[in-house]
């Protein structure tokens, strides 16, 4: 019983929509003894066979169909492997867009002898490239819409500007892969259609170094990408960076629910559990804005005229990198309260000695008010249950002394 043959894996040294490179580099790994195998490509590697040394020549072939969800066969139908098959060349494997062939007798005649015809059936792989890189303009074209919507520095702010700059990284990269391939191919359909042939034993030790520490460095940024999906996923779910607010041992720089309610009784204050939502904090950093503060808390109070009053406060405070960052905090913050279905125009709130100051309401019992000071940018909603709750202006005036 014959043996399997040891099998080896080599990187190619070259992309797949390289055609030329391609045949010349699989002829050359033929005739120092490593054919290509039946199983190809995984992860980006070339399976070879260790067989003996011969002079069998490869050529790539543009695949009828592209691979989706709708179509996973990767080999050529049958009728176009028989047909092959019939003049000496064998299906071998699919690279990328294209079938790879191999044809053991020197005498067999060319699989494609007129050129012209090989450009127009190079169009269907330019064709599927031209989408491919349409859909990847989605995502920025996604991001765009969702930073019209919320806002540039809200929206750095809830994604981190590292892994802002992370994604668009990957997005550019990968748009300009797309481009790169399309202007090659695009250059390869231009030689063909003037019936020149390729050049089949093309030198790909040439741009061998360069293709291979493109491919580290987009592997090394795919790695990245993925592990800061599946952290941000799991830091979102456990919540991660949310400390629970017992504790946190740093200063809050403006008026937690406690000190907002009104003739409270000392002592009494204690936090009530809801979905492990509340009485939480996070801080965060960014060379915009280098201070974040967000701050989610709900608790119980006794009063002195008696009964106890359930508070709840959501705040958000920032102190940007510059005055006109945090106008335009402020100007996304008026922006994204302006989107709620049932917003109601925002009033300004006067004689509280800051730069800015307004209040509006999404609902009956909570209103939210927005300061701004300097660099620092404060946005509270609050609210109080029960007993004699201070007034909006009230209880925004003491947040304002404390951002002055």
């Amino acid at each position: 019983m014959e043996a399997e043959p040891k099998r080896v894996w080599r990187l190619p040294p070259c992309p797949a929509y390289d055609v030329e490179g391609m045949e010349s580099w699989l002829t050359d790994q033929e005739a120092r003894g490593l054919r290509l195998s039946r199983d190809g490509f995984f992860a980006g590697f070339a399976i070879f066979e260790k067989r003996e040394p011969s002079t069998a020549r490869y050529r790539l072939q543009p695949a009828e169909k592209g691979k989706s969800a709708w179509n996973t066969e990767d080999g050529p139908s049958d009728g176009e492997e028989e047909m092959s098959a019939a003049m000496g060349w064998d299906y071998v494997a699919r690279w990328g867009e294209f079938h790879i062939y191999r044809c053991a007798d020197g005498q067999a005649r060319e699989l494609n002898t007129d050129p012209r015809v090989q450009a127009i059936a190079l169009d269907k792989v330019r064709s599927r490239e031209r989408m491919n890189l349409i859909s990847l303009f989605f995502w920025p074209v996604l991001f765009l819409g969702s930073v019209a919507v919320c806002g540039p520095l809200l929206c750095l702010l809830e994604i981190g500007l590292w892994r802002f700059l992370l994604l668009a990284a990957a997005v550019g990269t990968s748009c300009a892969l797309s481009l790169k391939t399309l202007s090659h191919l695009r250059r390869l359909r231009q030689k063909l259609s003037t019936g020149e042939h390729l050049n089949h034993r093309k030198d790909w030790r040439k741009r061998a170094r360069q293709h291979y520490i493109l491919s580290a460095c987009y592997l090394a940024l795919t790695i990245a990408v993925v592990g800061m999906v599946v952290s941000t996923w799991f830091d979102a779910k456990l919540e991660r960076d949310m400390i629970p607010l017992s504790n946190y041992t740093e200063d809050i720089p403006f008026p937690t629910g406690l000190d907002l309610v009104k003739n409270p009784v000392p002592g009494s204050y204690k936090e009530v559990e809801l979905l492990s939502y509340y009485n939480k904090v996070s801080k965060t950093s960014n060379p915009l804005v280098p201070y974040s503060l967000h701050l989610r808390q709900l608790g119980q109070v006794a009063l002195e005229g008696g009964g106890e009053a359930q508070v709840a406060l959501i705040a958000d405070y920032h102190e940007a990198a510059s005055p006109g960052l945090a106008r335009e905090l402020e100007r996304e913050y008026h922006q994204q309260a302006s989107q709620h279905r049932s917003y109601t125009p925002p009033s300004p709130l006067k004689d509280l000695g800051v730069e800015s100051a307004w209040t509006y309401s999404n609902s009956v019992d909570f209103a939210t008010v927005v300061l701004r000071q300097d660099c620092r940018v404060l946005k509270v909603t609050f609210h109080q249950s029960a007993g004699d709750a201070r007034t909006t202006a009230e209880w925004a005036a003491l947040l304002a002394e404390a951002i002055r």
